[in-house]
């Protein structure tokens, strides 16, 4: 309904229609109707729902990105499009508010609801500004662009979020490595992270890097092929295409105070190799917990030693998994083992045993082998101390 008004080869629009039952407002002026016409015309709506009719009207080349982050609900939309001469190309300008909708971006599938944010396109350069959404407990703020460079159309977003629970949603957003990873190492609790993506459409070529903070109160680790559960994480995880990396990440297990840098490779055939550098475990006893966590033979060994006291670890440790949940964990090592004032029983049982013990050694899944320095200081036996034993 409305009216279109031509004069000295001047129309004026000015219509109020429906998309489907929402309304629309088009205004428009346009000068030399008959000959070379120019002008402009203006769209609006409060309540456009992003449905199938609303993603075919966007440019083909921004089509395949929008669809992609598989949007849902309604969008207030102020659509401007001029030519201040007839010989100008028609630039345009987009603003879209989101009235709280939902996205589901392909590329991680992570749901996000009840977004608000702003869209603006300006001759085709998309910018996302002020976008706030929720995932159960966590927010997430996102800002971005998309436009078109020399190799093709460019998404970047930068992504911040925090109260992350980690559960299923998170897990199945994953790629299959990165998920066969997560369920070895059943990580719990609520993170923080920030994460930069870039995807070229025409390539299809996407970049994703993620830093990942442990909220230290709440995280732990429970690994599968190492039952040994290590709580209130604390540090920085780097996730970049496939590649984690940490500086120092620490932990704790009861009094045991775990700290290690490291990364882990996502190989392409869905193993993955974890290697810890910098490894200090301070406290440590054979308690239980540790006992129950050792692979057989070594379990056998050092159950057999009975050895008691505090050890703490220093050195490096390499650790190799498969994706299936029968692949035995590759390991090798290089450690320093220290104690102080820890007994063993070797035959005879020795005590008060203070010094050290370097191991270098690996396990193939099958077969162990390693070999060591023993370096103690003091020992006693029956009351006779021993000093200098190696």
């Amino acid at each position: 309904m409305g009216t279109l008004q031509l004069a000295a080869d001047r129309l004026q629009v000015n219509i109020h229609a429906c998309s489907g039952t929402e309304p629309v407002r088009v205004d428009a002026e346009l000068v030399n109707v008959l000959s070379k016409p120019y002008g402009w015309a203006r769209i609006q709506g409060d309540a456009i729902p992003l449905d199938e009719k609303l993603l075919v009207a966007l440019p083909e080349g921004s089509q395949e990105v929008v669809r992609s982050l598989q949007p849902r609900g309604t969008i207030r939309v102020d659509y401007r499009m001029w030519r201040e001469r007839p010989e100008e190309p028609m630039h345009k300008r987009l603003l879209v508010e989101l009235n709280r909708c939902a996205l589901r971006y392909d590329k991680f599938p992570y749901p996000v609801r009840d977004i608000r944010g702003t869209i603006e396109m300006s001759d085709d350069r998309w910018q996302f500004r002020d976008f706030e959404g929720y995932n159960d407990t966590g927010r997430v703020y996102c800002e971005g662009h998309l436009e078109s460079r020399s190799e093709g159309r460019e998404l970047q977003l930068a992504i911040q979020a925090v109260n992350i629970p980690l559960e299923g949603e998170l897990r199945d957003a994953l790629t299959p490595n990165m998920r066969s990873l997560w369920e070895d190492l059943r990580p719990r609790g609520i993170v923080d992270l920030s994460a930069e993506v870039r995807y070229l459409s025409e390539k299809r070529l996407l970049s994703v890097s993620t830093r990942i903070r442990p909220q230290a109160e709440t995280t732990a680790i429970d690994p599968v092929r190492f039952p040994y559960r290590m709580e209130k994480l604390r540090g920085e995880i780097v996730y970049r295409d496939g590649h984690v990396s940490f500086d120092r990440l620490e932990a704790e297990h009861g009094g045991v105070q775990i700290a290690s840098a490291g990364d882990c490779e996502i190989l392409p055939d869905g193993r993955w190799l974890l290697r810890l550098s910098g490894l200090s475990v301070d406290r440590l006893r054979l308690d239980r917990d540790l006992i129950q966590a050792l692979p057989g033979g070594l379990r056998k060994s050092l159950v057999g030693l009975n050895p008691t006291g505090l050890f703490n670890l220093r050195g490096s440790l390499d650790l190799e998994g498969g994706v299936r949940a029968d692949d035995r964990v590759q390991s090798a090592w290089d450690l320093r083992v220290g104690f102080h004032q820890a007994s063993i029983e070797c035959g005879v049982k020795l005590d008060n045993l203070h010094g050290g013990l370097s191991l270098v050694g690996r396990y193939d899944g099958t077969r162990m082998t390693s070999q060591g320095e023993l370096d103690v200081d003091s020992l006693t036996y029956k009351d006779f101390q021993f000093t200098q034993v190696t």
